[in-house]
C-alpha cells in the first residue's frame, strides 16, 4: 500500500501535461531508431554488400557457393537479402571482455 507521500492528486490539466511529456520523451528515445529500421533495404546490391563489409568478389561467391547467406539473381545482378548478411555476421561476433 503506497504511502501517504506517494500519492499525487493532480487536476487533469496537470495529467495531460505529465502524460504528453512522458509520452514526447519515449518517442524522441524510440522513433528514430524505427525510422532506421523502416527505411533499410531488404535487399542489397553485391556492390554494396562489398563496400559495406569489406568483402571480394570471391569472398561473395564462397558465401553464395556454401548456402551462407540467402541470395536472388536476376541475370547477372545478385542481390542479397540483408537479413540474411546481418546475420551471417552476427553469428560470427566476439565479444570484447570487459577488463577489471
Amino acid at each position: 500500500m503506497p504511502d501517504a507521500e506517494d500519492i499525487i492528486v493532480a487536476d487533469g490539466n496537470t495529467l495531460r501535461d505529465v502524460l504528453t511529456e512522458a509520452i514526447r520523451e519515449s518517442m524522441l528515445e524510440h522513433v528514430p531508431e524505427a525510422i532506421r529500421e523502416a527505411q533499410k533495404a531488404k535487399w542489397l546490391h553485391r556492390d554494396d554488400v562489398k563496400k559495406r563489409y569489406g568483402l571480394t568478389d570471391r569472398q561473395l561467391q564462397y558465401l553464395r557457393d556454401e548456402n551462407k547467406v540467402t541470395y536472388s539473381q536476376r541475370g547477372r545482378r545478385i542481390w542479397y537479402l540483408r537479413e540474411s548478411v546481418e546475420e551471417y555476421f552476427e553469428k560470427g561476433r566476439v565479444d570484447a571482455k570487459n577488463s577489471k
